[in-house]
C-alpha cells in the first residue's frame, strides 16, 4: 500500500494543511453532488484528494464505516461518488484483500471489471478482458470477428481508469470464433494518439503468444522499463532481437520456440541475444540451446535462476577441456530437463559449484542410467546444495531398486529439501532408511517412495532430523513386527523428550486397516501438526476393500485434538460415513481451518446413505470462518426433503451467505434431476463468491447430466446486484432454467 510520506497524522484526523476530515468529506460529496458535475469535482484541490486516498487505505483491512474517526457513512458513500477520489483510491490498490475490504463499504468497488482486470498479485490479466471493457466501441463483422475499436471520450476515460492499474498482460490471442480479433484493431489501444505508456503505464510483466499477433505487433507491446518476458511459441528472431535495444533492464526471461527441435538458426539467434541482456537475472528456456550460450551465461554475474526445459546441445558436445569450469558466480537455481541423461550430467559435472536449488526432470531411464546418474553424487562438491528434486518416470523395463542406488546422495549433507520422485519401487529395510536419513540433520521437507513405514518409525527419524517439518511418504497402519520394535526405536540418540515439530504431512496409505489407529499414533507424537493429508494410493499396492466395509467419525475423531490443524485431507476407497453433527463437532475443534476435504468412495447403490445435507455444510462454513476450500459427499435429495427451496427462503435461512467459501468439490454425491435446479440456486444465493466447483466434468444423475459448476457461475453473475429476498421461488426457478440452456441435457 502507498501512503503519501507527508501525512503523519492522518489517523488523529489531521493533515492536509489542518483541514477536519469530515469537513473535506462533506465538502467532497457536496461538489460532486453539484448536478453530476466533473468539472466541479476536478476543481478540488490535489493534496485533500490524495490524502483522502491514502486515509481510506489505511483502514481498508476492515470495513470502512468501522473507522474510529469522525467519518459518518454517510460522507463515505458520497465521498466516492466523486471520479477523482474514487480513481485516485484505486490507483494504490496494492491487494485484492485491499479492494474485497473497500467493496463491504461502497458499491462502486464491487463493479466485475475491479477483479476482471486485477493485477495485483501478479496473476495475468488476459487482453480479452481489456477489450470486453470497450463494450459499446466494439466492431464486429458478420462472421463475429473484431474489425475495429473505435472509443469516445468517455470510453477512453473509462478505459484508461482500469488499465493504467496493470502490472501483469497476458496478450495470448485464440484463433476461434469467440475470441478473434484484426491486428489492426488491436494495435489501436497502443496506436497514436495513445501509447502503450499512457494506455498500460504500469506494464512490467508481459506474455506473448504467437497466435494472431504478427512479431513487429508483438514488439509494440514491449515497454522500455518491462521486467518479466514470457514468450509461448517463438518463431521469429527480430523479437528476440528487439528486447536487447528496448529492454535493456530486462530481468526475466521465459522462451518457448515453437519448433524446438528444427530451427537450427532461430537456436543460434537466442543464443546469441540472451547474452547480451546483461541484467537477466531468471532464464528459462524450452528448445535447443548451443553450448556456446551456456558458457558465456555462466560468466553472468546477475544470472540467478536457470531452466534449460525439454533441450539438448544438439549434437554439439560442451566441449572444453575437463578443466574448464561454468562458474555461474550467482546462480541460486538449475532446472535442467534434456532428452538424454547424458547432458545432464556433463552439464553437472562441469559446474565449478553446485547451486543451492537443483531441479532435475529426466525422461524414461533404463536402471543403468539412473544408477550411473545417481554415481554423480558420490563424487561432486555438494556442500552448497539446499535442495535436490528429481523427478523421473518408471524405469524401463520396470525394476525394483535397493539402498544402493540412493546412498550416494548421503554426501549431500546440507541438504533442506530431498524430492525424490522416483516412480518404481526402493526396496530398502527401516534400518537402512533409519541410517540414510539421519545423514541429513538439516533436512526440512521429504518426499519418498521408499517401503511403506509407520509413523512410530517416522517419528524415530524426526528426533534425528530434528528440522523436518513436511513429509510425503506412504504409511502402514498395521505395520510388520520388524519396522516396529522396540529395537528399532531405540537406534535414536535422542529421546523424545520434546514434542516434534512436523508440520505437514502427506501420507499415502497403502493399506487401511484401522484407521483409527493411525489417527491416534499422529496424534500423539506429532500434536503441533498444521496441515495433513491421508490419501489412499492404487499404484503403491491398495486394493479396494471388500463390499460393505465403510469408515465413521470414531475414526477421525482423534483428529480433534489437533487445534493448530489448517488443512485436512481425508480420501479412502470405501463409504466416509458422517453426519452434520459430526461435521459441527470437528469444525468446533478445529475452528481454524481453511481447507477441508473429506471424501470417501461410495458405491452408487449406496449414495442414498450419504447423510450430509448442505445444513451441515453452512454449519461448518460458519463456525469455521476462514474456510476457503471444502470436499465433501452429500446429499441434495435430503437436504430439500426435510426443508425444500420455498421454506428456507421464506424463513431466511437460504439468504444467508458466506462470502470466504471459493472451491467446493462434491464428487459422488447424491444428486437427483428433480432437486439439481433448486440445489443450483441455493449455491449460488448463499456461496456468492464460489468459482471453484467439482467435479469439472459432467454431473451424471442417472441417464442425465449436467455441468453444475457452469451453471451455478452463470447464476450467481445473473442474481449479482440483485435484492434476492424480494424474488419469489418461482422466478428464481424461472432465471435457473433459462440459464441452464447448453449446461444442462433434459427439460427441468
Amino acid at each position: 500500500m502507498i501512503i503519501p510520506r507527508w501525512h503523519k497524522n492522518s489517523r488523529e484526523g489531521k493533515g492536509c494543511a489542518g483541514l477536519n476530515v469530515g469537513v473535506l468529506l462533506d465538502t467532497a460529496s457536496s461538489a460532486a453532488a453539484a448536478v453530476g458535475n466533473l468539472d466541479v469535482a476536478r476543481s478540488l484541490p490535489r493534496a485533500p484528494i490524495i490524502f483522502l486516498s491514502s486515509l481510506l487505505l489505511q483502514s481498508c483491512d476492515k470495513p470502512l464505516f468501522a473507522l474510529s474517526l469522525p467519518i459518518s457513512s454517510s460522507y463515505m458513500s458520497r465521498a466516492f461518488d466523486v471520479p477523482e477520489l474514487r480513481l485516485e483510491v484505486c490507483s494504490h490498490i496494492e491487494s485484492q484483500e485491499t479492494l474485497a475490504a473497500l467493496a463491504q463499504t461502497s458499491s462502486t468497488f464491487l463493479h466485475p471489471s475491479l477483479d476482471r482486470l486485477w493485477s495485483g498479485e501478479l496473476q495475468p490479466v488476459s487482453i480479452w478482458s481489456v477489450i470486453n471493457l470497450l463494450e459499446e466501441g466494439i466492431v464486429k463483422n458478420d462472421f463475429g470477428k473484431i474489425v475495429d475499436l473505435v472509443l469516445n471520450r468517455n470510453e477512453h476515460t473509462r478505459f484508461f481508469s482500469y488499465t493504467h492499474r496493470i502490472r501483469y498482460l497476458d496478450l495470448n490471442l485464440h484463433l476461434d470464433r469467440e475470441h478473434s480479433i484484426y491486428e489492426s484493431a488491436l494495435l489501436k489501444l497502443v496506436s497514436p494518439p495513445y501509447s502503450l505508456e499512457r494506455s498500460f503505464p504500469r506494464l512490467r510483466y508481459l506474455t506473448l503468444g504467437a497466435e494472431a499477433l504478427s512479431t513487429e505487433g508483438q514488439m509494440t507491446f514491449l515497454p522500455p522499463l518491462l521486467s518479466s518476458l514470457t514468450v509461448t511459441g517463438l518463431e521469429d528472431r527480430k523479437l528476440v532481437d528487439e528486447l536487447v535495444h528496448r529492454c535493456p533492464s530486462l530481468q526475466s526471461l521465459d522462451l518457448a520456440l515453437l519448433y524446438p527441435f528444427r530451427d537450427k538458426e532461430l537456436k543460434e539467434a537466442v543464443s546469441l541475444t540472451v547474452v547480451k541482456l546483461f541484467s537477466l537475472s531468471t532464464l528459462r528456456f524450452t528448445g535447443l540451446i548451443s553450448s556456446d550460450a551456456i558458457r558465456d551465461l555462466s560468466r553472468s554475474s546477475c544470472l540467478r535462476r536457470l531452466s534449460l526445459i525439454n533441450t539438448d546441445f544438439a549434437g554439439d558436445a560442451l566441449s572444453g577441456s575437463k578443466d574448464d569450469t561454468l562458474q555461474f558466480q550467482a546462480l541460486e537455481f538449475l532446472e535442467v530437463s534434456f532428452r538424454t541423461i547424458e547432458s545432464t550430467t556433463t552439464l553437472l559435472q562441469r559446474l565449478d559449484k553446485m547451486p543451492r536449488v537443483l531441479k532435475i526432470r529426466a525422461s524414461v531411464l533404463a536402471q543403468a542410467e539412473l544408477q550411473a546418474f545417481f554415481s554423480f553424487f558420490s563424487q561432486a562438491r555438494g556442500d552448497k546444495l539446499e535442495e535436490l528434486i528429481l523427478n523421473t518416470p518408471a524405469a524401463v523395463p520396470p525394476c525394483t531398486y535397493t539402498s544402493d542406488l540412493i546412498k550416494p546422495l548421503m554426501y549431500l549433507t546440507s541438504l533442506r529439501l530431498l524430492w525424490l520422485g522416483i516412480h518404481s519401487s526402493i526396496s530398502i529395510a527401516p534400518g537402512e532408511l533409519y541410517e540414510f536419513l539421519r545423514g541429513f540433520p538439516k533436512l526440512e521437507t521429504l518426499h519418498f517412495n521408499p517401503t511403506p513405514i509407520t509413523v512410530d518409525f517416522l517419528a524415530s527419524i524426526t528426533t534425528e532430523c530434528p528440522m523436518l517439518k513436511d513429509v510425503f511418504l506412504p504409511i502402514e497402519t498395521s505395520a510388520p513386527i520388524e519396522i516396529s520394535t522396540p529395537a528399532v526405536m531405540s537406534m535414536s540418540s535422542h529421546p523424545q523428550q520434546r514434542p516434534l515439530s512436523l508440520h505437514h504431512a502427506h501420507f499415502s496409505l497403502t493399506e487401511l486397516a484401522d484407521v483409527s489407529v493411525l489417527t491416534r499414533t499422529l496424534v500423539s507424537h506429532f500434536p503441533s501438526i498444521q496441515a495433513l493429508t491421508l490419501d489412499h494410493n492404487l499404484s503403491t499396492g491398495v486394493s479396494r476393500l471388500q463390499t460393505g466395509r465403510q469408515t465413521g467419525f470414531d475414526c477421525i475423531e482423534p483428529l480433534r485434538q489437533l487445534c493448530m490443524m489448517t488443512a485436512l485431507s481425508i480420501k479412502l476407497p470405501h463409504p466416509l460415513a458422517l453426519a452434520d453433527a459430526d461435521l459441527t463437532e470437528l469444525a468446533t475443534a478445529l475452528p481454524h481451518l481453511t481447507h477441508l476435504r473429506l471424501l470417501g468412495d461410495h458405491p452408487p447403490t449406496q449414495l442414498s446413505r450419504i447423510a450430509v445435507t448442505l445444513d451441515g455444510v453452512w454449519a461448518l462454513t460458519s463456525i469455521c470462518t476462514n474456510l476457503r476450500a471444502l470436499g465433501i459427499n452429500f446429499s441434495a435429495i435430503s437436504t430439500f426433503r426435510s426443508f425444500p427451496l420455498k421454506q428456507r427462503l421464506k424463513s431466511g435461512q437460504g439468504l444467508l451467505q458466506n462470502r470466504t467459501l471459493r472451491h467446493l468439490d462434491i464428487p459422488g454425491s447424491y444428486v437427483s434431476a428433480a432437486v439439481v435446479r433448486d440445489l443450483a440456486v441455493l449455491l449460488a444465493i448463499m456461496f456468492p463468491r464460489l468459482y471453484g466447483f467439482g467435479p469439472r466434468g459432467p454431473f451424471y444423475m442417472g441417464d442425465t447430466c449436467c455441468r453444475l459448476g457452469l451453471w451455478i457461475a452463470s447464476l450467481q453473475r445473473e442474481l449479482k446486484g440483485k435484492d434476492v429476498a424480494t424474488m419469489s421461488v418461482e422466478e428464481l426457478r424461472s432465471i435457473a432454467q433459462d440459464h441452464c440452456k447448453g449446461i444442462y441435457k433434459i427439460e427441468l
